[in-house]
Parts: C-alpha cells; structure tokens; sequence
C-alpha cells in the first residue's frame, strides 16, 4: 500500500512505485529525493531519514506547511476557504479572483493546495514573475472527497518519518556530505518530453543539455566514492533516443532495468501510434540484479 501525492503532478512516479522502490537498497540512511516533485517517491521509501529537494520553492514550503499542521486545521482552513471565495468547478470568475487575491499578497501555502484543486488539470503552474497563472479547470476540477481522503493520509505519512525539506538546485546541492549507508535518487526533468515544469516559462529555471550533462557527472563522482544512486530517464519517446543518456549507459556498468510505463494518455504527447512508442528506464549500481538490456 503506497500513499499517494495529495495532488496530481506531472512526471509522478506513483504508478511506477511498485516497481522502483523494490530496487532500493534494504537499509538507508538518508534517502535524498532530489528532484522531490510530488514527493511520491520519498514519502513511501523506508529510511532512517528522508530529505525532499525540489527547485520550487513554494511546492517546499507547502510541503513543510503540511508537516508542521495538525490535519485537521488543514481540513477546516480549506473547507473555510473554498466556502469563503465560493470556488467551484463552474465558475471561472471567484477562481480568478482567490488566483489574484493570493498573487498579490496572501501566499498562504495552503491556498496554493487550494488553487491547485481548482486548476486545469490540478496543474501547479506560475509565470515568470512568480504568478501563480494556471487556467481554471471548468467542469473538470475540483477539491473533492477522494482528495480530501489522499490528503488525510498524506499528512498523516508525513507526521510519522523524519523529513527534511529544502530548495536547491541540483547543481548546488551539498554531495559531500553523502556516506555509504546513504541513497539518493534522481527522478530529473525529463529532456524528451516536455512539461510545464521544465520548459523555462513558468518561472522556474529550464532543463537544458547542458543540465542533462551535468547530472551525469554528478551521478559518475558518486558512483567513485561508492554513494548508491538511482535515476529514472526516458531512453527513447516519440521516436526520438536520448544520445546523453545512451551515452552515459554506455560508458557505464550500471544495471538498467526496463520500466513497464506508458505516456500515450498524456495530453502533451502525439496521437500518432509509432510515436507513442516510449522506453523508460531505471538505473542504479545499488541492486545485485542482472542486467535486463
């Protein structure tokens, strides 16, 4: 039984969790989710310690907003809200009034779960002045019952384990710090898909090449200090190979394990069936498995 991110959020990893977290090593100290996201992955990694790493800063803060509140002053406070800024899924109007109200001043972390309720496709998106800008999701989104229950055990989760929150970038992140006993995972911007979280207008900074190469060279210094990692990529999508990462396999002997994933469904992606081909991997040298390629 995994718990599931209160929200949904592009490039989750809750569908894949059965498949990736087995192949983290037995006994970990720090767990660090750099790329923490929804936060699916390091919420359900058992560990002594787990520190969530993402360089959206209020996604962090909300998080830590979750961590330090009783559940149920979570619940009343959006219950309150909802019912104060008459939001629904119909209206357009109160949806774009609480979205300015919070863009001029309130910036309460919970009423960015809220606007992320309301949203097209629970989308957290912002310009780049750091304006909260997702659309309304008229007649498709909502705060819900099944949310409200998600959220519940979320928080719940998140009062039980040892969390530590923070906002760097990856590039900037203290490796050093790092021993043996310890597991990092790489879940990164994926360079052949693209998503409103890494395409460079939505005020945060882009995914690049240049980005892409640096992480291989990050992943490659821990590997000779014998730090266990694990990385998930897309190899191939819509009939494009990511190069880097071939190459970065290739002059590597990690074990590369298949992931049996799909993205057809995504709203981003081609209908065109031989496009819709994709090959997700998972990569680590912390799992006495053998090679599946």
């Amino acid at each position: 039984m995994y718990i599931k991110s209160p929200f949904n959020y592009i490039g989750g990893k809750y569908k894949l969790l059965p498949q990736i977290v087995p192949l983290f090593p037995k006994n970990i100290n720090t767990f660090i989710d750099i790329f923490g996201g929804g936060f699916n992955v390091g919420i359900n990694t058992p560990s002594e310690k787990i520190i969530y790493n993402d360089q959206i800063t209020p996604l962090t803060i909300l998080f830590q907003y979750f961590k330090n509140h009783n559940i149920k002053d979570i619940i009343n406070y959006i219950h309150y809200t909802i019912k104060e800024n008459q939001l629904n899924k119909k209206d357009k109007t109160t949806f774009n009034n609480f979205r300015e109200k919070y863009n001029k001043g309130t910036k309460h972390p919970l009423d960015l779960y809220i606007l992320m309720c309301f949203s097209y496709n629970y989308q957290l998106r912002y310009n780049n002045n750091m304006e909260y800008n997702s659309s309304h999701g008229t007649n498709r989104s909502s705060y819900t019952k099944v949310m409200e229950n998600r959220l519940i055990k979320f928080v719940q989760k998140l009062h039980t384990i040892n969390v530590e929150f923070t906002s760097i970038d990856f590039k900037d992140y203290n490796y050093n710090t790092l021993t043996h006993n310890d597991f990092i995972f790489f879940d990164p911007p994926y360079i052949l898909s693209t998503g409103n979280y890494n395409d460079g207008n939505r005020g945060f900074k882009n995914w690049t090449i240049y980005n892409e190469k640096q992480l291989y060279k990050i992943i490659k210094k821990l590997d000779n200090k014998n730090i266990k990692f694990g990385l998930t990529n897309l190899y191939y999508h819509k009939g494009k190979t990511n190069k880097y990462l071939s190459k970065f396999i290739n002059n590597n002997n990690y074990k590369i394990i298949d992931l049996n994933t799909t993205y057809n469904n995504s709203s981003y992606n081609t209908k065109n069936t031989q496009n819709n081909i994709t090959k997700e991997v998972y990569i680590t040298n912390a799992q006495d498995k053998p090679n599946t390629w």
